[in-house]
């Protein structure tokens, strides 16, 4: 038969510790444990976990060895500190009023109050912006009466007048000096008459030289094609009728400018036959018009 086993202690923990502390204690053949101490005051109690593991709660304890026992013997390992709870009464807090702090007075001289003059607000008035709002054209008499409108053009000197025969060959050919104004209406009477299509475009120029210009306008000037006839007439007057899809009409005035005779012509109308029997001998105005264009032509009335 083997000799009995006596139980080995390896390890514990924690290594140190005061009353009530849990300890593991750890070794080999711990089964059948019956006591634990700890520096030889035994454990307040123990739990054998397994044949290598026992639970135990110190008591009063001591450091020196710990020490488990079975009926084989006992199984010892040092280096256990036992760390005694404490039991100083405390402090009593400090009733003593606390010391005030003493602050020197402050000797430095005070800041000199900042007596600069505020800067006067900038009452610089800002220039309102030149503004060219319109660029239109009447026809009266088979001439081209431009009308534009400006808003603010103190800073221009003139506005230029270019005419041609398309919208990319444009040359000047008067000029309107500006009236510098906040809102101006300008006017200009093109003093040639001609048919066709004519190109025109207004370029503001300014103090500095800088240049401005406008959309451009195309004015269609219809021509009489062929002319009132007979001229003289004697009678009725044939006059062929301008292109034109509006309807338009023929007037006949004296050299005044009374109207005499007025005829409605329907749109796409070729040829009207005028009746001029009622009218005395005489020089006259036959003027056409379909609301946007013009055209006029003399023509002599005999009986």
């Amino acid at each position: 038969m083997p000799p009995p086993t006596v139980p080995t202690i390896t390890a514990f923990s924690p290594t140190s510790g005061n009353a009530a502390t849990a300890w593991t204690i750890s070794g080999h053949y711990l089964t059948g444990a019956t006591a634990v101490s700890f520096g030889g005051t035994s454990a307040a109690s123990y739990v054998v976990m397994t044949d290598s593991t026992v639970l135990a709660v110190v008591g009063s304890g001591s450091t020196g060895l710990v020490s488990v026992t079975t009926p084989q013997g006992s199984g010892l390992l040092a280096q256990f500190t036992f760390l005694a709870s404490d039991t100083t009464a405390p402090t009593p807090p400090d009733s003593t009023s606390p010391t005030p702090p003493v602050t020197p007075p402050d000797t430095t001289a005070p800041t000199p109050p900042d007596t600069t003059a505020p800067a006067p607000p900038d009452t610089t008035a800002t220039p309102a912006a030149f503004a060219l709002k319109g660029f239109a054209f009447t026809v009266s008499g088979g001439q081209v009466i431009l009308e534009w409108q400006t808003s603010h053009d103190q800073g221009v000197t003139r506005y230029i007048i270019q005419e041609g025969a398309s919208s990319t060959q444009l040359f000047s050919i008067d000029s309107v000096v500006s009236q510098q104004r906040d809102s101006t209406i300008y006017t200009y009477l093109d003093p040639s008459i001609r048919s066709g299509v004519v190109w025109y475009r207004l370029l503001a120029v300014d103090s500095s030289g800088k240049q401005l210009y406008s959309g451009t306008l195309s004015v269609v000037l219809l021509a009489l094609s062929s002319n009132a006839f007979p001229n003289p007439a004697v009678g009725v007057m044939q006059v062929t009728v301008p292109s034109s899809l509006a309807n338009s009409r023929f007037e006949l005035t004296d050299m005044s400018g009374r109207v005499l005779l007025v005829v409605p012509v329907s749109p796409a109308t070729v040829q009207v036959q005028i009746n001029v029997s009622g009218i005395n001998t005489g020089t006259y105005q036959l003027n056409w018009t379909d609301g946007t264009h013009q055209k006029t032509q003399t023509v002599v009335i005999m009986h």
